[in-house]
C-alpha cells in the first residue's frame, strides 16, 4: 500500500491534494486574522471613505464582531460623535444579518443632510444606468438601536435633544416587527414622546406632544398652556392605510381677566384616516362646547380629501344663555347644515323663530339671508305697556359678502312693525360703516299711547356710526336733538357732545380711567320751549335761570356731580313766582353709596346748607339714609325697604337755628315718618326755644272771605295720593316766647298747637298763640297796651278765631278795644273807664277830647275812624283788608279788591248782603247789591266842592 502511494503519478496526486489542503488551511487563517485585524478595517476605511469625503479620528474593531467610529465628519464637519456597530457573524448561514446594537451618538443633524444630498445625487445617477430590480434575500435583525441627535436649529425652532431607541428589530420574508419603538424629541417649543411597535408590518402606538411656555409667548397665543395639557394621538400605519385619533378636553381656554368670555372643550373627538393606495384622506371631527353664552354646543365635521376637497357638518346650538333671554328667544335650537367643496359652500340656518341660508358659489362671492319664520311679538324682547303688547314686528337682514381680497360686506337690516319701521344699511370695506333710519308710522299705536310725546317730530330718527382702524365714531339726530361722540380703541379716549337748543353736554376722557361730562344750559325757559317740540311741556310750570352740571366717572366705578345755578325761578302761577337761589351741591356716588358732600342753596331767603357729608346707601332692595344733614344741626335717618314699600325716617335736631329776614329762631326738633305703600304718618314735637319774629304782618294779605274766588286763578284741583294717605300728629310749643318787634307793634306769643291730619281728610291746625299781657300796639301816636290775648286754631289754619283786647289810656279814661271773631267778620267793640259812648269813645281816639262826638254823628266817626283804626290794628296782626267800614251796632263791611276798578264787600248787619263795586271813572260808580230779600242797583257820582 505504501509503495502504491509512492507510485509516481500517485504521488503526484497526493502533493496536489496536500498543498490544496495546506494553501485551505493558510488561506484560512489569513482570512481569519485579516477578519479579526483593526488594521484590516482601517485600510479598508482609509480606501473607501475619501470616496465620500468621510473622515474619523479613530476607528476599531473586526468584521466579526463590529466596529466603533470616533468623531466621524464630512467635508471637515462632525456626522457623529461615534458609531458603534455590533454583530453576530453566525447568522449567515442562515442567511440572517444579526445586529445586536446599532449606537450612534451625538449625530449632528445639518451635517447629516448635505451628506445624504450627495448620496441622492450619486443615487440619481446610477438609478438612470440601472434598468433592473434587486431582491435582497437575508433577514435583518437588530437587538438594539439608538440614535442621539446634537441640538440644532429648524425653522427658528430650537431641539435640544433627539432620542431614538428601537428594541428586537425583525425583517425577513417581506415582514418587519419591533419590539417597542421609543423617539424622544425636546425643544423650545415643544416635547414630542412617541411609544409604538410594529407588528406584522403595522405600526402602532401612541404621541404625546407636550407645548411649552416658549410656544405660547413666542406666537402670542390667546389660550391658555394649563388648559391645553398633553396632546395624545393614538395612531396606526400599514401597508395600506394611516390611522389617528385625538381624544381631549380642555378648560377654561382662553386668556383673559376674571369672569372675561372663556370657554371648556368638554370633548375633542378626530378620526382621520390615510388610505395610501388611493392618496386618500377622511377626517370626522366632533367637539362639544361649553361658553358663557351656552352649554353643548355641538361641532360636527366630515373632511374628504383626493383630487379634490369636500367637508359638510353641523353646527348645533341648544340655548343661548348669559344674555337677555328675551332677546335670544327666537334663536334657541340653532342648527347650521353646511356642505362644500374648493369651488363653494352652502348653509342652511334654522332656529325656533328664524331661518335663513349662507351660499358661496365660488369662494369670492356669498350672500347671508335671515328672515323671521313669524311676526315677533316686540314685547318678548322689550317691556311694552299693556297698550303696546300686542305689537309684532318682521325682521328680515340679507349680507352679499365679497370674500375675495378684503373681505367686504354691506348688510341690509329690515325690521318692520305697527310701532315703527327701521332700515338699516351695515357696511364693511375698509372700515364698518352702520347707517340707520327709524320712521315711526302715522298710525302707529304709540300716537295713541302718549300723547304728550310729538312722534311725527321726532320722525325720523337717524343714526349713523363707523368703525375705523382706531377708533369708533357715532352720530344721532332726532328733530332737535343731536349727539356725536368718537371713540380712540387703543388709547380708550372718547369726545362727544350732546345738544338740545340751549342745553350743551360736552364729554371728554379716557374710559377705564376718567371720564368728565360737562352740562350748560344757558336757559331754562329756552329749554323748556325746545323740549316742548319733541315733548308737549303742557302743565309744566316754566323755569327761569341758568344751571351748570359737571359730572366726572372716575374708572367707570366712581361718579362725581357738581351742580351749579345762581338762580332757578319757579313760576307756581301767573302771578306768583318761587326763586332759589345760589345753589350748589357735591355729590359722590360709588358702588351702593351715595354721598352728598355738601350743598347750600336759598328759597324764600331761607339759607339751607350743610358742609358735613350725607350719606345714603342702596344695598340689595333696601335704601338707607345714615344721616341726611340739613343745616349741619338737623339730622334725617332711616331706612326703606323698595320691595315692600315700608320704611321710617326720623328727624332730630337738639338745637336748630332758622336765620332769616322775617325770623331768628331756635328750635328743638323730634319728628318720625313711618312709609307704609302710599300711607305715610308723620308724628313728632317741635319745641320753640325762643326767637325774634322780623316780618311786617302789615304786608301780609289774606282773602277777605273764603268764598270770594278769583275766576282768573281757578284751577282743576288735582287729588294728591301723598296728601290723601297722609296722616300726621306733630305738637308745636314754645318753651320761651317768641318776640315780634316790627313797626307799630311789639309783643311776646307763646305758641301750643297740634297739627293733626287723617287720612282722607284736610288738615288741621288745633290750639293757640298766646299774645303776653303788656304788649303794645300804636295808633295815630297812641299806645295801646294788649290784655293776655288769644289767636285760637279750631281746624282750619285760614280761619282762626281772634280772642284779642288792647287798651288805651287817655287823661281821664282807659278805653278798651276788643276784637274777637274770625279774621274776615271779626266784632269790635269799644269800651271805657268812667263809662262813655261810642261816639265819645272814638272822639277821644281821634281828637284827644270827647268834644267831636257833639258835631259828628256816632255812625260818622265809625265810619271815618273806626274801620281806619281796626284794620291798622288787624294788619299788624297780620291781617290785611281792602275795605273795612265799622257801622252803628254791630254793622262791619269787609271787601276785598279783585282789580284796581272792582271791589266785593260783605256786609254784615241784620240782613247780610254782599255788594259789587265797579268804578268807571274818577267820579263815578255802579254798585250791585244782593241779599235774601231784596236786590238792588246804585250808580254813584261824586263831585268835589
Amino acid at each position: 500500500m505504501k509503495q502504491l502511494l509512492l507510485y509516481g503519478p500517485l504521488l503526484w496526486l497526493r502533493k496536489v491534494v496536500i498543498y490544496l489542503l495546506l494553501t485551505a488551511i493558510i488561506s484560512g487563517l489569513v482570512v481569519y486574522f485579516a477578519a479579526n485585524s483593526p488594521w484590516v478595517i482601517k485600510k479598508a476605511a482609509e480606501r473607501f471613505a475619501p470616496d465620500h469625503n468621510i473622515s474619523y479620528s479613530r476607528i476599531h474593531g473586526n468584521v466579526l464582531t463590529g466596529v466603533e467610529i470616533d468623531e466621524l465628519a464630512y467635508k471637515g464637519d462632525p456626522l457623529a460623535g461615534k458609531v458603534t456597530l455590533k454583530w453576530n457573524p453566525n447568522g449567515l448561514l442562515h442567511k440572517n444579518i444579526i445586529v445586536n446594537t446599532i449606537q450612534i451618538e451625538k449625530a449632528n443633524v445639518d451635517t447629516i443632510k448635505r451628506l445624504v444630498a450627495s448620496f441622492q445625487d450619486t443615487e440619481r445617477n446610477e438609478s438612470s444606468e440601472s434598468n433592473g430590480t434587486a431582491s435582497f434575500a437575508f433577514g435583518v435583525e437588530i437587538d438594539h438601536l439608538l440614535v442621539t441627535i446634537d441640538p440644532f436649529v429648524e425653522q427658528n425652532m430650537t431641539i435640544s435633544s433627539i432620542a431614538l431607541k428601537v428594541n428586537r428589530l425583525q425583517y425577513g420574508n417581506e415582514r418587519l416587527d419591533a419590539d417597542s419603538i421609543e423617539l424622544k424629541a425636546d425643544s423650545d417649543l415643544m416635547n414630542v414622546t412617541v411609544n409604538a411597535k410594529i407588528e406584522e408590518n403595522t405600526l402602532a402606538g401612541a404621541v404625546q406632544i407636550s407645548p411649552g411656555k416658549v410656544l405660547f409667548e413666542r406666537y402670542a397665543l390667546p389660550v391658555r398652556k394649563e388648559a391645553v395639557g398633553d396632546i395624545v394621538i393614538d395612531f396606526t400605519a400599514s401597508e395600506k392605510e394611516v390611522v389617528a385619533d385625538i381624544d381631549t378636553q380642555m378648560k377654561q381656554l382662553l386668556k383673559g381677566e376674571k369672569d372675561a368670555f372663556n370657554l371648556d372643550i368638554d370633548r375633542l373627538q378626530s378620526h382621520v384616516v390615510y388610505d395610501i393606495k388611493r392618496m386618500t384622506t377622511r377626517a370626522d371631527s366632533r367637539v362639544i362646547l361649553t361658553t358663557p353664552y351656552g352649554k353643548e354646543l355641538l361641532l360636527t365635521n366630515r373632511l374628504m380629501m383626493d383630487d379634490t376637497i369636500r367637508y359638510s357638518g353641523e353646527i348645533h346650538v341648544p340655548e343661548i344663555t348669559g344674555v337677555e333671554a328675551k332677546f335670544v328667544k327666537p334663536l334657541h335650537d340653532l342648527k347650521i347644515d353646511y356642505s362644500g367643496d374648493m369651488q363653494g359652500i352652502d348653509a342652511n340656518i334654522t332656529a325656533r323663530n328664524l331661518q335663513g341660508t349662507f351660499t358661496s358659489p365660488d369662494l369670492k362671492k356669498a350672500l347671508l339671508h335671515l328672515e323671521s319664520k313669524e311676526a315677533l311679538p316686540l314685547n318678548a324682547f322689550i317691556s311694552l305697556p299693556a297698550e303696546l303688547n300686542q305689537s309684532r314686528a318682521d325682521l328680515k337682514i340679507d349680507v352679499p359678502m365679497d370674500l375675495d381680497g378684503n373681505l367686504s360686506l354691506a348688510a341690509m337690516v329690515n325690521i318692520d312693525s305697527d310701532l315703527l319701521r327701521m332700515d338699516a344699511n351695515v357696511s364693511y370695506e375698509e372700515n364698518l360703516q352702520i347707517r340707520s333710519l327709524v320712521s315711526i308710522p302715522k298710525d302707529s299705536p304709540l300716537y295713541a299711547f302718549n300723547k304728550e310725546v310729538k312722534w311725527d317730530q321726532l320722525s325720523p330718527i337717524a343714526f349713523q356710526a363707523a368703525m375705523k382702524e382706531d377708533q369708533v365714531e357715532g352720530e344721532l339726530a332726532a328733530g332737535p336733538l343731536s349727539a356725536k361722540a368718537a371713540y380712540l380703541l387703543e388709547s380708550k379716549k372718547i369726545e362727544g357732545n350732546i345738544a338740545l337748543g340751549s342745553l350743551y353736554t360736552a364729554i371728554s376722557g379716557v374710559a377705564d380711567e376718567k371720564i368728565n361730562i360737562d352740562t350748560k344750559i344757558d336757559s331754562l325757559a329756552s329749554l323748556k320751549e325746545n323740549i316742548d317740540q319733541i315733548y308737549s311741556m303742557e302743565g309744566v310750570p316754566p323755569l327761569k335761570g341758568r344751571v351748570d352740571i359737571s359730572v366726572v366717572i372716575s374708572e367707570l366705578e366712581a361718579v362725581d356731580i357738581r351742580l351749579a345755578s345762581p338762580e332757578i325761578i319757579y313760576q307756581a302761577d301767573s302771578k306768583t313766582e318761587e326763586a332759589v337761589n345760589d345753589i350748589a351741591l357735591t355729590l359722590h356716588l360709588e358702588d351702593s353709596r351715595v354721598e352728598l358732600q355738601e350743598y347750600r342753596l336759598t328759597y324764600a331767603k331761607q339759607k339751607l346748607f350743610s358742609t358735613k357729608p350725607s350719606l345714603m346707601t342702596l344695598e340689595e332692595d333696601r335704601v338707607t339714609i345714615a344721616p341726611l344733614w340739613i343745616n349741619d344741626e338737623l339730622q334725617v335717618t332711616g331706612e326703606y325697604d323698595l320691595i315692600e314699600r315700608k320704611g321710617t325716617i326720623d328727624a332730630e335736631a337738639e338745637k336748630l337755628h332758622i336765620a332769616h329776614e322775617i325770623i331768628d329762631l331756635d328750635s328743638r326738633v323730634n319728628l318720625k315718618t313711618e312709609l307704609d305703600g302710599n300711607r305715610t304718618s308723620v308724628n313728632g314735637k317741635v319745641t320753640l326755644l325762643g326767637g325774634n319774629i322780623h316780618y311786617d304782618l302789615g304786608q301780609k294779605t289774606y282773602a277777605s272771605d273764603s268764598d270770594i274766588i278769583i275766576v282768573q286763578e281757578m284751577k282743576e284741583k288735582e287729588q294728591s295720593p301723598f296728601m290723601e294717605y297722609l296722616s300726621t300728629s306733630i305738637q308745636v310749643k314754645t318753651e320761651k316766647p317768641l318776640v315780634y318787634n316790627k313797626g307799630d307793634i311789639d309783643i311776646r306769643a307763646d305758641v301750643d298747637v297740634n297739627i293733626f291730619k287723617a287720612e282722607q281728610s284736610e288738615l288741621m291746625v288745633l290750639g293757640s298763640v298766646e299774645i303776653h299781657e303788656g304788649g303794645t300796639y300804636r295808633f295815630e301816636d297812641k299806645k295801646f297796651v294788649f290784655d293776655k290775648s288769644y289767636v285760637h286754631f279750631t281746624g282750619n289754619p285760614n280761619r282762626p278765631l281772634i280772642e284779642a283786647s288792647v287798651n288805651y289810656r287817655s287823661l281821664d279814661h282807659l278805653i278798651t278795644i276788643a276784637v274777637t271773631g274770625t279774621a274776615d267778620s271779626p266784632n269790635i267793640n269799644f269800651s271805657s273807664k268812667p263809662a262813655l259812648t261810642k261816639e265819645q269813645i272814638l272822639s277821644i281816639i281821634l281828637f284827644d277830647s270827647e268834644g267831636g262826638a257833639g258835631t259828628n254823628s256816632g255812625e260818622e266817626m265809625m265810619k271815618m275812624m273806626g274801620g281806619a283804626m281796626a284794620k291798622s290794628a288787624l294788619s299788624n296782626l297780620g291781617v290785611q283788608l281792602d275795605h273795612l267800614v265799622i257801622g252803628e251796632g254791630n254793622s262791619v263791611e269787609v271787601g276785598r279788591k279783585l282789580t284796581e276798578d272792582i271791589i266785593i264787600i260783605y256786609v254784615k248787619d241784620e240782613i247780610s248782603r254782599v255788594k259789587l263795586k265797579y268804578r268807571h271813572g274818577k267820579r263815578m260808580e255802579s254798585v250791585i247789591g244782593v241779599s235774601e230779600e231784596s236786590q238792588s242797583y246804585d250808580i254813584i257820582y261824586k263831585k268835589d266842592f
